[in-house]
């Protein structure tokens, strides 16, 4: 009796499993395919592609059910900004003729950088956006020497560039001192300072060590790399407001408005050395045999170590303001970026020339690729191979952003197209 019992439920299985089966692979009925509309737009993301020679090239890819909404777009386009560094940049396009779009990025993308990049299209004069995404660029379009090489560091209010040893450094007015090493700020043993935000440093370096001389303080100090120490080496007889340094076959100088100061490491003594009554220097640059000034007027000025005298060379033909940074690499010189904070207002200039100093001639090189506004200061460093420009942006925190400038790839305006 239970034999036949499970005999029927195993033929009951049988055909249960044979009906499903049959309806399994029998005729379906598809659900119909709702169309793709701009509501749906919000959730697609731009597509990186390919970094060519005409620039980065970008995609959208959108579904087979969005022809209706492809019909009634005007123009497309994408939105991208550069995180932390200000203006909103748009490419636009008219180009829809099938689901897959694609447009080319060639201005305003500077490598290393961290974007935002977005898709938008336009129906009936209204902008629909994507979804956003955030990606860091690989290449400078449109070409360019600079390239971000360091993230930034916050609340070191005005800052001042050094070299030691091939390294850059930087000191800031309250004596914080970093190292840029490996794409960082290295904090280093801070320099002994009470001051306040009105100090300046003259920077130099003889040898294996650093040297600095801050406004309001009498004491020359040095900087062990070796050791990361500071030592008060030797008092001198001025408390000037303002200063630049150089060094040049050994000696150290000391620039301030109207003297010049020189310090012999033998002897360990700073002594007066020359006054000159031109006009108040803005900026110090030099080469391994000679050091090289801008004035207030933006003369180009080269310094005699003999007597301490200076003699002109040329003037700075960009625009000019109260600041310039300039950088040195073999025998030419990379001047520009010229800035004011202070009254009458902010002003800040991309333009850069290149000056060779052996013929005085200058060539102006393409822009500097971003527009800096509104800058609390802009310093720089020269190193062998090539220079970092540092600029702070005016706000609470003075966040300051480490550009790096490769002089051997450097572009001129009237080969720009």
């Amino acid at each position: 009796m239970i034999k036949k019992e499970l005999i029927v439920m195993l033929v009951i299985f049988i055909l249960v499993d044979l009906g499903c089966s049959k309806s399994s692979t029998g005729p379906s009925v598809s659900s119909p395919v709702s169309p793709f509309t701009s509501y749906d737009f919000a959730s697609i993301l731009p597509e990186i592609g390919e970094y060519g020679e005409d620039g980065l090239h970008i995609y959208i890819d959108l579904p087979a059910n969005s022809e209706a909404l492809i019909d009634s777009v005007e123009y497309w386009g994408i939105k991208y900004k550069a995180n932390g560094y200000g203006g909103n940049y748009t490419k636009e396009s008219t180009e829809i003729d099938s689901t897959h779009l694609s447009i080319v990025l060639d201005d305003n993308l500077i490598e290393d950088l961290e974007y935002s990049i977005s898709a938008f299209i336009s129906i009936d004069g209204l902008k629909l956006y994507s979804a956003s995404d955030t990606i860091t660029v690989k290449e400078t379009y449109p070409s360019s020497p600079w390239g971000l090489g360091l993230s930034s560091q916050g609340s070191v209010d005005k800052i001042y560039g050094m070299e030691i040893n091939g390294e850059a450094y930087i000191i800031s007015c309250f004596g914080y001192f970093y190292k840029i090493e490996n794409h960082k700020w290295v904090s280093k043993n801070p320099f002994t300072l009470n001051g306040t935000t009105g100090i300046s440093h003259a920077t130099f370096s003889i040898g294996e060590y650093g040297y600095v001389k801050s406004s309001g303080r009498s004491v020359l100090r040095r900087y062990d790399p070796v050791t990361d120490s500071w030592e008060a080496i030797t008092a001198t007889s001025f408390y000037t407001d303002e200063h630049l340094g150089a060094q040049l076959n050994g000696m150290g100088y000391i620039f301030d408005r109207n003297d010049c100061y020189k310090y012999n490491p033998e002897l360990n003594i700073v002594t007066e050395f020359s006054n000159y009554d031109g006009h108040e220097l803005i900026n110090t640059f030099q080469t391994d045999t000679a050091i090289y000034a801008i004035n207030s007027l933006f003369e180009i000025l080269k310094f005699n170590e003999m007597d301490g005298t200076w003699e002109y060379l040329t003037t700075y033909p960009g625009n000019h303001s109260e600041w310039i940074v300039s950088f040195i690499h073999n025998d030419k010189a990379y001047i520009g970026l010229s800035s004011r904070y202070h009254y009458p207002g902010h002003e800040n200039f991309n333009d850069m020339y290149e000056l060779d100093l052996n013929t005085l001639e200058f060539r102006e090189l393409s822009p500097f690729p971003y527009v800096i506004n509104n800058s609390w200061t802009i310093i720089n460093v020269s190193l062998n191979d090539y220079c970092y420009m540092v600029y702070q942006k005016s706000s609470y925190s003075y966040s300051s952003y480490v550009w790096k400038f490769e002089p051997d790839e450097i572009i001129y305006s009237d080969s720009v197209k």
